[in-house]
């Protein structure tokens, strides 16, 4: 019985001390690739251990200093308001807000000047365009807003922020 004949690409796979040699590449090329992959983890274990460790410490502290002082909200009285639209048409704002302020003396000062801020926020509240209240980040910039002509108006120390609780466009 005849061997067939193979062909030259044939013959060289079949050459044992050719597959030997691709072998041992192969096998170089995988332990090479697996002590990379493997510092690569180390090192990014490392740098986020650092890092929380650096952070981690502020960030505990900060928790500690606002549970010593617990936010007081004093509530505005609703708020409705026309908004200008381009056609004429009627459509109205309803909001209902809260005012986050740093101490109990801000508070009885906020409540004294409550028609004041009032007063401040009207003519800001009736430029809105309904396009204005369109999505989150419409939302934002209006508390935003809110936030900074009340700071103007009794002094930036005594606000921290505004809590928006009702947001109603009809």
């Amino acid at each position: 019985m005849a061997e067939p004949e193979l062909d030259q690409e044939t013959d060289d796979l079949l050459d044992p001390q050719e597959s030997d040699g691709v072998a041992a590449k192969r096998k170089r090329f995988r332990i090479i690739a697996a002590a990379l992959v493997l510092l690569l983890l180390i090192a990014g274990g490392l740098g986020y251990y650092f890092l929380v460790m650096q952070h981690g410490d502020a960030k505990a502290e900060a928790p500690e200093e606002k549970s010593a002082k617990a936010a007081i909200y004093v509530p505005a009285p609703e708020m409705i308001v026309n908004l200008r639209t381009p056609d004429g048409q009627s459509a109205f704002l309803k909001i209902n807000f809260a005012i986050t302020a740093h101490d109990k003396e801000a508070e009885e000062m906020l409540k004294e000047r409550m028609p004041e801020i009032r007063d401040a926020l009207q003519p800001f509240l009736r430029e809105l365009r309904p396009e204005d209240l369109a999505g989150s980040a419409g939302v934002f910039r209006i508390k935003e807003e809110m936030t900074r002509r009340v700071k103007d108006r009794v002094g930036p120390d005594k606000v921290d922020d505004i809590l928006i609780q009702d947001l109603i466009q009809q």
